[in-house]
């Protein structure tokens, strides 16, 4: 019944640290525990995988397995080449929530391809397979223009094997790509073509992305005023709206913050458009070669690290921010700057990033750091950030009792709402009643009031907290099918709740 996706366990466990050789005594040699209750903010627990790790290193593909929890990585920059690395790895239970993380080296056959950076890499998880493109292999003179699939890519069902698909018409490095998995198209935006040649702002299309079928290589030509011209940009897509969202990059090592949005993006359903976001809110630092990571559910966008190379010495962040409304629909896009407790791990670009909408847990590994006293500093360690997206996912029940949860428009009574309790969340203790929204997007200042006698609508043996929002102020229309709670926990943190309803004339 409950669109939402479940809270973390009261205790994420994170094991196996085995201290690296070498180490002191000073080094963690015991399982580690760290208590999160999902009722807090954001953050940052250190993982200790077992098994050999990879070499540290920056520009690897950035590929993960939601379903799996395994991270994949590509290749990469390790600073011992040329050559550069061709290698293959899996950051098994890569969240650590659902066993120990431990790291593997896949043995491919076919192929590989050239060792390469600055290429990127998607992953299609109905096939299991990543796709790979572009990149440099030497001085990026020129760029690669070849595309590969990874069979099996997360070390499951078979051997993997490297398959090459055709080439793009244009060689592209520094660029950005994501993919389209209802449609298995993937995205290209921007990039350099050469070394010698300027960034572009250009926008390809892989059709058949996943090699399956027929792949083949299309330009969009999108109206309205472009982006201007960059490499390294970060890249977001919402299947429901096909908007591809487009952040930051750099153009001859300056740095941007701004904020695009590409309708049509995947090049079906009508004519691409590009349109730039006014994000409110203080935007971060401009910056190119972040992570970012997309939960589709909330709309929500969450960005950490990048590096700005118009400084000297380069600026590499380590700094967290979410942009609600991100693909530009709904109510107008904002942008908020998290404060995880615990960590954080060391400023860094270039690393590997992934994103478990359901557990709301990102995690973070490799990546490089260029500071005047070490420079450069690579890294293989691994992080996750719990409530990655700023916000508490609650369980709500729409007219306790009902089903279906019929609206009628034009009533001048009030909509039950149930939040829901569970055992690592008290809604009556915790929720603040005062800040809390209801109705079409979320956003509606509809509260009637809360009732003072909490119930357990669930019969869960655990007291929820029911308030009432008048019917006439929610903003529903005919055809809506959900129904959006939005608020804050008395600490500060936002909290959101969807479910169903049937709403009617």
């Amino acid at each position: 019944m409950k669109r939402l996706r479940p809270f973390l366990p009261a205790i994420l466990c994170i094991v196996a640290c085995e201290a690296p050789s070498g180490v002191g005594s000073e080094a963690i040699q015991t399982a580690a525990l760290s208590v999160h209750s999902a009722s807090t903010g954001p953050e940052w627990i250190q993982l200790f995988p077992t098994g050999t790790p990879p070499a540290p290193r920056y520009s690897a593909g950035n590929a993960y397995d939601e379903i799996n929890d395994r991270l994949i990585l590509f290749g990469g920059e390790d600073l011992t080449g040329p050559p550069r690395p061709t290698d293959v790895w899996v950051l098994m239970n890569a969240s650590g929530v659902g066993g120990t993380p431990s790291w593997v080296e896949l043995s491919p056959t076919g192929g590989p391809p050239l060792g390469r950076e600055t290429g990127t890499v998607v992953y299609d998880r109905l096939s299991n397979r990543i796709i790979v493109h572009g990149g440099c292999s030497a001085n990026c003179s020129p760029a690669l223009g070849d595309t590969w699939v990874l069979t099996n890519a997360n070390g499951l069902g078979g051997t993997p094997s490297w398959i090459q698909l055709p080439s793009a018409p244009v060689a592209r490095a520094y660029h950005s790509a994501i993919l389209d998995p209802g449609n298995n198209r993937m995205i290209v935006f921007g990039g350099n073509p050469n070394a010698s040649l300027p960034e572009s702002n250009d926008v390809w299309v892989l059709v058949d992305a996943n090699g399956i079928s027929a792949p083949s290589w299309v330009q969009l030509f999108p109206t309205g005023a472009p982006p201007a011209v960059r490499s390294l940009a970060t890249l977001a897509y919402d299947g429901a709206s096909n908007r591809l969202i487009v952040f930051g990059g750099q153009r001859l090592g300056i740095p941007f913050n701004d904020v695009w949005v590409l309708t049509h993006a995947n090049g079906l359903g009508g004519t691409p458009a590009w349109q730039q976001l006014t994000p409110g809110g203080a935007p971060p630092a401009a910056r190119s070669w972040a992570g970012t990571a997309y939960d589709a559910a909330t709309k929500r966008m969450t960005l950490f690290g990048g590096l700005d190379q118009g400084t000297n010495p380069y600026t590499s962040f380590n700094d967290v921010w979410v942009m609600s409304g991100a693909d530009g629909t709904g109510g107008g896009p904002q942008w908020t700057q998290l404060a995880p407790m615990g960590g954080p791990p060391v400023a860094r670009f270039g690393h590997s990033q992934g994103y478990d909408p359901l557990s709301n847990l990102m995690v973070v590994s490799m990546g490089r750091h260029d500071n005047p006293v070490v420079w450069p500093t690579l890294f293989n360690d691994v992080w996750v950030l719990t409530n990655a997206n700023g916000t508490i996912a609650v369980a709500i029940d729409i007219k306790p009792g009902s089903d279906p949860n019929s609206i009628k428009l034009g009533s001048k009574g009030t909509i039950p709402v149930a939040i829901l309790s569970t055992a690592d969340f008290d809604a009556p203790a915790e929720v603040d009643r005062a800040s809390l929204t209801f109705g079409r997007t979320g956003d509606e200042a509809s509260l009637a009031f809360c009732g003072t006698t909490p119930k357990d609508v669930n019969a869960d043996g655990k007291a929820d907290l029911v308030c009432h929002f008048t019917t006439s102020l929610t903003g529903f229309q005919g055809g809506d099918t959900e129904g959006i709670l939005k608020g804050e926990t008395v600490g500060g943190t936002p909290i959101e709740g969807r479910d169903a309803v049937r709403v009617v004339s």
